[in-house]
């Protein structure tokens, strides 16, 4: 045999073997039926600010307060039925941001009856655009995340707020208070920011 003979050969032992092992790969095993993904449920994050009283001369009046922000997380299943007492994990970007209730940037809370699991984001220090994951119980593998835009500082510290004594009482006098008593008083305890 010449070369031809041997090149014809090997092309003629490939091409039986291309044929047997199934065609090219890459294809469904059942050209039927495509694979498709079932979702475990839906995981939907929303944001509004939360208003926050002011006192204007007697009168008080609720306005938006954009250093504070509420997150409703809602976690259905695939046909649109609540999972209640299920435990939602939020996460901020910002490390400075505080949950209320939860541990400085993460927060976790349960869902109601609806379905909704509510938390207040403080601000901190950092302004401007953060992400925001919400993720539902690790069985169900669902997570979300929402962007949001810090335009005011909140909490000027992370961690435990240290006073020795343990308490201070600030008086500040009002001269010709219009309604109310002549003297504000506020008092600041150690331990953690709170609303």
């Amino acid at each position: 045999m010449g070369r031809w003979g041997w090149g014809v050969g090997v092309a003629l032992v490939l091409a039986v073997l291309g044929a047997s092992c199934g065609g090219t790969g890459g294809g469904p095993s059942d050209p039927g039926n495509q694979f498709v993904f079932t979702a475990r449920g839906r995981l939907i994050l929303s944001v509004q600010t939360v208003g926050a009283g002011v006192d204007q001369g007697c009168q008080s009046q609720t306005v938006s307060d954009p250093k504070r922000l509420l997150l409703t997380a809602t976690l259905l299943d695939p046909q649109g039925v609540p999972f209640r007492n299920q435990p939602i994990t939020f996460t901020a970007e910002f490390p400075d941001a505080t949950f209320i209730p939860g541990n400085d940037n993460q927060g976790s809370v349960l869902t109601d009856d609806s379905g909704q699991a509510s938390i207040t984001l403080v601000a901190g220090l950092k302004l401007g655009k953060m992400r925001v994951i919400a993720e539902a119980p690790a069985a169900l593998n669902i997570s979300t995340g929402i962007t949001v835009t810090l335009t005011q500082q909140g909490f000027v510290s992370q961690g435990p707020l240290g006073i020795i004594p343990t308490s201070v009482t600030f008086v500040n006098t009002a001269p010709l208070a219009p309604c109310g008593p002549a003297a504000f008083t506020v008092q600041a305890n150690t331990g953690d920011p709170s609303c």
